[in-house]
């Protein structure tokens, strides 16, 4: 019989369902001319409701601002995060005619040029795909892309097998070195903006996808099949109806400042805490009998085991499966050395990654005297964060306002509250929260 609660298996396990805590809202209608945000959370839901129609072989982490979208499969197996181009409550996720776009990104990847000394992506790597995919894309196509070489961004569409480069600007990006882009466009022109800086500008749009390709979706980071993959990571993705003239990225400087600071707390590298160092979770194969369901509150560890870590550094390994829970949700694991207090809240807790159900998994690097881990759920924060509620309760101050949409537009875009731009709002429903056994 499975213990909900706490056992002993050479380290000290303690087992906590997730915390549920507070409220949440249902996604509002953007305010126009702002169309979308995507902040990656672990389900993937955007703020404004976007809700994505499919996603494989991706993950969200936390990072120094909400969460990002990890997606890292090389080309060895399809990955991808597929959104409506049209959501059924009429909120558009991407303007074709004018607008901006802008994404933070990570790639795994370094420019094979000069400079870098890498490989590229090593084939076309889409960040943003829309329309027709067929040969020639008869019904057109709209794309933001880097070449092989990961030495040129380009914007630019397809229709009856004629390409059409809009803008194109020439990049030399080191592997997991964050970077802005903002893509700008209208019907008389374009405009690339790479790391604050306006590097390119073209001609404008002239080839948009016919709505009859429109339940094709959006797709973030991959063609349409999962495969040409950008492959990296991507932060607060935003879609515009306007062009902003590069004000949306102006302050990059300031932001990579912090982003820097983050990244030295968390050890250095481009991802930081993204599941890819030592002492990190990773994944260690099925487990066999899985106990499934469909209460995502209803998880728990088990066949827990824990053995020298195997290249002698002094280290434990501890090994389990996830089991219960809903099948496809990512459950976040924390872990403490020390409990303080009555509440487990009172404790350091350490995010080591994500897993699902029926899989399992290792952690290296651990301590050897007592350890607790306890299993997250993937219900989302009050704050409209993107955080999960188990995360900020354990891990993240929600104290500041800074942890919010608001206090996150005033960070990015170096606004007062009071800008004229106006902040999304959520308003107030009741969510499932998981009681803590």
């Amino acid at each position: 019989m499975k213990n909900l609660a706490v056992r002993w298996l050479g380290l000290f396990i303690f087992f906590v369902g997730v915390s549920g805590f507070g409220q949440s809202g249902p996604p509002a209608l953007p305010p126009d001319p702002l169309l979308q945000i995507f902040n990656f959370p672990t389900n993937f839901v955007a703020p404004f409701g976007a809700v994505p129609l499919a996603y494989s072989n991706i993950f969200s982490v936390p990072v120094w601002r909400g969460n990002a979208l990890v997606l890292e499969m090389t080309n060895a197996e399809p990955a991808y995060l597929q959104y409506n181009l049209v959501e059924t409550n009429g909120n558009t996720n991407l303007s074709f005619t004018t607008g901006t776009i802008i994404l933070f990104v990570a790639p795994d990847w370094a420019s094979a040029d000069t400079n870098q000394y890498g490989t590229g992506p090593g084939e076309r790597a889409y960040f943003i795909a829309a329309g027709d995919w067929s040969t020639g894309s008869p019904n057109g196509f709209f794309g933001l892309s880097a070449d092989p070489y990961g030495t040129n961004l380009s914007f630019w569409g397809m229709s009856n097998a004629v390409t059409t480069t809009y803008v194109n600007t020439s990049i030399s990006w080191s592997s997991n070195a964050w970077h802005a882009l903002e893509i700008e466009y209208s019907p008389s022109n374009s405009f690339i903006y790479v790391d604050g800086q306006l590097t390119a500008s073209g001609i404008g749009v002239t080839v948009v996808p016919g709505t009859n390709t429109w339940t094709n979706g959006l797709w973030i980071g991959s063609d349409s099949a999962g495969f040409e993959q950008a492959r990296g990571a991507f932060w607060h993705m935003e879609t515009w109806d306007i062009q902003w003239g590069g004000a949306l990225t102006s302050g990059w400087t300031n932001l990579l400042s912090q982003i820097t600071t983050w990244q030295t707390g968390q050890g250095g590298g481009g991802f930081g805490t993204m599941g890819m160092g030592s002492g990190l979770l990773t994944p260690d194969g099925g487990c066999t009998n899985c106990i499934t369901g469909t209460n995502v509150c209803n998880v728990y560890l088990a066949n827990m085991s824990s053995m020298p870590d195997a290249n002698g550094d002094g280290g434990t390994t501890f090994v389990f499966s996830i089991e219960g829970g809903m099948t496809g949700a990512a459950y976040d694991v924390f872990t403490a050395t020390n409990l303080m207090g009555a509440g487990i809240t009172n404790s350091t807790w350490t995010w080591l990654g994500e897993g699902t159900n029926c899989g399992t998994y290792q952690i290296t690097n651990q301590p050897t005297g007592p350890s607790f881990y306890v299993l997250g759920t993937p219900l989302p924060a009050a704050d409209g964060s993107g955080l999960t509620q188990a995360y900020e309760a354990l891990v993240h101050s929600t104290s500041s306002a800074g942890d919010g949409i608001a206090g996150f537009y005033k960070l990015m875009h170096g606004l007062s509250l009071s800008s004229s731009i106006a902040v999304p709002s959520l308003t107030s429903i009741s969510i499932p929260t998981c009681p803590i056994p």
